[in-house]
């Protein structure tokens, strides 16, 4: 068999050319036609022209291994769990890991270039969420995510901060690894939901929660944004395991008491068991938000029976970084998030108004 002239093609990017010469072999594919050839297969265009990872500066020296950053810090982490997943690698083939924006206690989220498609075309950069192999949260997240993804497109983005518009980035807080659902708008939830530092009073108590819970979550979530830190921070015990009546006992030091109807609430609610028991992380099943959160917490007349736990802490002095009058309307928009009493919280639309979240006039 005689060699076409245009073998010489086979390790050129003018596939086309290649093809147009082929004559008797125009019918093989390129692969059939390198093996006749006694040559090696032939890469796609697709892959010629495909988008390369490109190199990452490096990071710079190690930090020293005493030394805890982002998921490291909280008090359930173990690394086994988690992929270690690093700057320039490159996932499925596809996505180039570029640098971690966000991480939680069961993912990391990082920025990655997407490789798919032309050199030529524009560079599209993604949000890539890596789940632990703890696949019991993962499959919950994702039968949310596409349970949203059904949903009226108005309501799938739960926060957005109009008056940031005009940053060239808008702020959106979206995390569903936690989420839960609710079938009807005037359901009520009973089971522990929330990550321990953005839990309601309600959900700790057993109290029954609903929407405005998440109003909660979002006011103490605040302090992430505004100050860089948690607001609750004395809610662990000596082994980092979490503890509501620590939990309780700082929100009393910097709420003040619960009202009554709360507490009464609290006392109607306490041998409530659970459609369905829930297994804690120490394996342990649980009937009741009691049982669950190691309680009681309450005396029947009330009293909240750890007292000499309650820190000496006050709401008006977590907030260091806004000058006076803003640091006054931003407790002020907080204040009407944290309430002990779901019913005494703000609802979006009204937090929405609030004069803390409004663009600032400025002269010409």
């Amino acid at each position: 068999m005689q060699k076409p002239a245009s073998a010489c093609f086979l390790f050129g990017p003018d596939v086309a050319a290649l093809r147009r010469s082929m004559g008797k072999f125009e019918q093989l594919s390129l692969s059939r036609l390198a093996i006749a050839l006694g040559r090696p297969s032939i890469p796609r265009l697709s892959a010629l022209l495909r988008k390369k990872p490109f190199p990452i500066p490096s990071p710079g020296p190690p930090l020293p291994p005493g030394i805890l950053v982002d998921e490291e810090i909280s008090p359930v982490d173990n690394s086994k769990y988690f992929y270690p997943a690093r700057p320039e690698e490159v996932l499925a083939d596809r996505y180039q890991i570029l640098v971690k924006v966000g991480w939680g206690v069961s993912s990391t989220v990082w920025l990655a270039r997407d490789l798919q498609g032309h050199i030529e075309e524009p560079e599209s950069v993604v949000a890539l969420k890596i789940a632990n192999n703890n696949a019991s949260s993962a499959c919950h997240e994702r039968e949310v995510e596409e349970h949203i993804s059904t949903a009226d497109p108005s309501h799938r983005v739960p926060y957005d901060f109009g008056p940031l518009k005009s940053l060239r980035s808008i702020p959106q807080l979206v995390d569903f690894g936690l989420a839960t659902r609710l079938e009807e708008d005037d359901d009520w939830g009973v089971w522990p939901i929330q990550p321990d530092h953005y839990r309601a009073p309600e959900v700790i108590l057993g109290n029954g929660w609903q929407m405005p819970a998440d109003i909660w979550n979002l006011g103490v979530l605040l302090w992430d944004m505004i100050e860089g830190k948690e607001l609750f921070r004395h809610i662990h015990d000596q082994q980092g395991r979490y503890d509501a009546k620590l939990h309780i006992a700082e929100m009393m030091a910097l709420l003040g008491p619960p009202p009554p109807a709360v507490i009464q609430r609290y006392q109607y609610m306490r041998e409530y068991s659970w459609p369905e028991p829930v297994r804690r992380e120490d394996d342990r099943v649980c009937q009741t938000a009691e049982e669950y959160f190691c309680g009681p917490f309450f005396d029947n007349n009330g009293r909240f029976l750890y007292e000499d736990l309650i820190p000496d802490r006050k709401l008006g002095d977590t907030v260091i970084f806004l000058e006076q009058e803003e640091r006054e309307a931003f407790l002020d928009l907080a204040k009407g998030m944290l309430a002990w009493h779901p019913d005494a919280r703000k609802k979006a639309g009204e937090l929405a108004e609030h004069p803390f979240l409004q663009p600032k006039q400025t002269s010409a």
